[in-house]
Order: C-alpha cells, then sequence, then structure tokens
C-alpha cells in the first residue's frame, strides 16, 4: 500500500521524499453514518514507528513550512522527537504547524504544551482544542492554547466555519453552505488549502477564507 500511495503522489508536482521504517503501512477505515458522522476502524503501523532519525534534516531545512499533520498521534515522534523537529525548522526560519489527532487515552500534557509552545500556528478541530485546553467556547479555547505558547490559532468549527486568533486579534469565518454527506478529509483539504494560502503571503482572515471552500469537496452520492 505504500508504494502505491508513493507512486500516486509521484504523479503530481511534488518532491516526494521516500522515508521507509520497519513496519508496515498503517490502514484506516471510515465509517460514516446517517447523519454523516466518522467512526474509525485503525489498522497501526508506520505511523507509530516514525521517529525524528527518519527525517531528513536538509528536508527540514528547506522548507518554507513544516506541518506536522496527526501530531499527538505519532508515539514514536511525539515528545521529545517533535519538539527537535520543530526547533530544527525554527532555527532554519520555517515557519511550523501542528495538526493533532488525540488517539490515545492519556498523554504527558506538560510535554504536550512544550511542543505547542514551538508552533507558529495550531488547527486543531473544536474536539480536540476541548481536550487540549479543557475549555468549551471557541474563544476560550483560542485563548488558552495561545496562553500555552501557540503564536496563531485557526480553530476548525465544521459547519460554522473556524475562529482565528492572530496575536490580539481575533476573526470569526463563516463556514460555506453545503449538505453534508462525508466529510472525510475535510479538515485535511482546510489545512492544506489554509498553508497554500498562507505561503502565498495572503492575510490570515482571506487564507481562512480560502481555507473553508477548500475543506469543501464534491463526490457522487451512492448508498448500498
Amino acid at each position: 500500500l505504500g508504494d502505491v500511495l508513493l507512486a500516486l503522489l509521484k504523479g503530481y508536482s511534488l518532491d516526494v521524499f521516500d522515508a521507509r521504517v520497519p513496519a508496515r503501512t498503517s490502514v484506516s477505515v471510515v465509517l460514516i453514518d446517517g447523519e454523516g458522522e466518522r467512526r474509525f476502524v485503525r489498522q497501526p503501523g508506520n505511523n507509530d514507528a516514525l521517529g525524528f532519525e527518519h527525517i531528513r534534516r536538509d528536508v527540514v531545512e528547506d522548507a518554507r513550512i513544516l506541518s506536522v499533520a496527526g501530531a499527538m498521534a505519532l508515539s514514536s515522534l511525539d515528545g521529545e522527537g517533535m519538539e527537535r523537529l520543530l526547533r530544527l525548522a525554527r532555527e532554519a526560519d520555517s515557519l511550523t504547524v501542528l495538526d493533532f489527532r488525540i488517539n490515545r487515552p492519556r498523554y504527558d500534557m506538560d510535554q504536550v504544551r512544550r511542543t505547542i509552545a514551538l508552533a507558529d500556528w495550531v488547527l486543531p478541530n473544536r474536539q480536540e482544542a476541548a481536550y487540549l485546553t479543557g475549555e468549551t467556547r471557541p474563544q476560550a479555547m483560542a485563548q488558552a492554547l495561545q496562553a500555552m505558547g501557540a503564536k496563531n490559532v485557526a480553530l476548525k468549527l465544521g459547519e460554522q466555519g473556524c475562529l482565528l486568533a492572530w496575536g490580539a486579534e481575533r476573526a470569526m469565518i463563516p463556514g460555506c453552505p453545503a449538505r453534508v454527506v462525508d466529510g472525510t478529509g475535510a479538515g485535511d483539504n482546510f489545512a492544506g488549502a489554509f498553508l497554500h494560502a498562507l505561503s502565498r503571503g495572503l492575510h490570515p482572515v482571506d487564507c481562512a477564507r480560502f481555507a473553508c471552500a477548500g475543506a469543501l469537496k464534491g463526490r457522487p452520492l451512492h448508498r448500498f
């Protein structure tokens, strides 16, 4: 499966780095109910084996943006390895970004806070932000994340859009009207669109508008 994914990626204008770890490719099966809510069945694999030693230093140092998708779900990288990775990027003047996936019952929250403090942007969804901060209101979540050291926050709020917090500024960006059938990949699409706009020098509000539109994707609806 990993070889298939690498071959697909090489079909795009991307620099693809084949960094292999001694583990099988992890697989997630997404189950979607009638309300569009998702449940995941996961076979662990290389995500749990990836460590700092597998990451090419030259690639990180040449990057304009280092984005970690799945922070807190990379058991061999989270913690000290993640801190080393983010510091390496910062020393190279790269923008550091964390997107999250919480898949364990317990974490060393002091270590999580140290990691967040090394991020220029954090992109949690509502459930992740609630877990990280203990807050229930988006404004309070964003404030708490910045108090942990995150410079800027783009809090994903599903159909409500997103809340931006950059420096002392705040902005609520509405979502795009849509009938939700399958939300799989919406958060990843948001992150990719947001960072693309950020790399083009757009204002954070414009980045968030672009990302809210980018989070949508159309597909035929098949019923079985």
